[in-house]
C-alpha cells in the first residue's frame, strides 16, 4: 500500500489519498495545493463552526480548480442551493 500526494485528482482505489476538511481560508486552500494534498472540504452548513460562506469561498474554490479536489459538505440543502455553488 502508498501513500498518494500527487495533484491527481482521479481516483486511484490502489492508493490512500489524505483530505482535509473544514478549509475556510484562500490562504490554507493554496497550502494544501502546494503540498499536494489529495482533496479539500468545505464545509457550506451555517451553523458549522468551520462554515464557509459560498461567496467568501468561490474565489479561492475557482483558483483551486483543476489542482485538488474540491468536496461541498451539506446538510439537507435544496438542490438549487447545491447547484449554486
Amino acid at each position: 500500500m502508498s501513500i498518494t500526494t500527487s495533484h491527481s485528482i482521479s481516483p486511484q482505489p490502489d492508493r490512500i489519498a489524505l483530505k482535509i476538511c473544514g478549509v475556510t481560508r484562500a490562504n490554507d486552500a493554496h497550502q494544501l495545493v502546494q503540498r499536494s494534498v489529495a482533496a479539500m472540504g468545505v464545509n457550506f452548513w451555517e451553523n458549522s463552526k468551520r462554515y464557509a460562506a459560498p461567496e467568501l469561498a468561490e474565489p479561492w474554490l475557482i483558483e483551486c480548480y483543476g489542482k485538488i479536489l474540491r468536496i461541498g459538505v451539506f446538510v439537507n440543502p435544496r438542490f438549487d442551493e447545491v447547484c449554486s455553488i
